[in-house]
Order: structure tokens, then sequence, then C-alpha cells
């Protein structure tokens, strides 16, 4: 787990090093919203839950922006908690702020892994999503 740990921390390090047009495009969506992006939320649970079609097809790029807002938010929750949980338990960090610490670790796990399993069950089951993952169209 904390060999997994310090990869998790420094991906988006080597990744922003590498890819730094990208990771900063990436980072301007986070703060980017407007009203396409708000119907998008809204007809995006009707359109893939309920294979209601007359929702509209969510399109643009509102998809991206919030799987990106996910993964910033996830890494930052589980980083934090994580190097919480692991520099300071045997400074005498109280039981109640280890469990919370863990909590927070657990949830945001499940959000990203949520998220990443939608996304497969989009490319496998509703084959047309890829595409929409991929151009915003």
């Amino acid at each position: 787990h904390n060999s997994v740990g310090n990869f998790w921390v420094a991906l988006p390090v080597v990744y922003l090093i590498i890819r730094p047009r990208t990771a900063i495009r990436g980072d301007g969506m986070l703060c980017r919203w407007g009203r396409e992006d708000l119907a998008w939320l809204r007809a995006a649970p009707r359109y893939y839950l309920l294979n209601d079609h007359a929702a509209g097809s969510p399109q643009g790029y509102t998809g991206r922006k919030l799987w990106w807002l996910i993964t910033f938010l996830t890494w930052l929750v589980i980083s934090v908690s994580g190097l919480i949980k692991e520099v300071f338990v045997n400074q005498g960090l109280s039981p109640s702020t280890v469990h919370a610490m863990t909590y927070l670790h657990d949830i945001a796990f499940g959000l990203v892994g949520f998220f990443f399993l939608a996304h497969v069950y989009l490319v496998l089951v509703r084959r047309k999503s890829l595409r929409y993952m991929v151009t915003g169209r």
C-alpha cells in the first residue's frame, strides 16, 4: 500500500513535467463551468441511466471536466489523508483523527473507483460513448 501511495502522489508531478500543456489545460478546465455544462449535468442521468434519448445526448467537454474534477479532488483527498495517517500516526495522532482520515481515504477511493467503472461500462455497453470521451461530440 505504501509503495502504491508513493506512486499515486508522484504520478501527477511526473505528468506535469512530461505533458505540461495538457496538465495545465486540464487544470484550467476545472475552473471554467458554464450554462452548457449545467445542461449536460442535468441531461446525463436521464440519458445514461434511464436511456431517455428525449433528454438529448450530452455533448461537449463537461464529462471530461467532471472526470478531471473527480480525479483531482480524489487525488488530493487520498494523498493528504494517507500522508496524515502515515506520517503523523506515530506522533500522537488521536484515534478519532485516524478513523476520520481512513473514512475520507476510503470514500475518495470508492468515488474514483466508481467513476472508473462507469467509464468501463460506457465503453463496453454504450459504444458511442468512447467517441464522446475522445472528441467531445
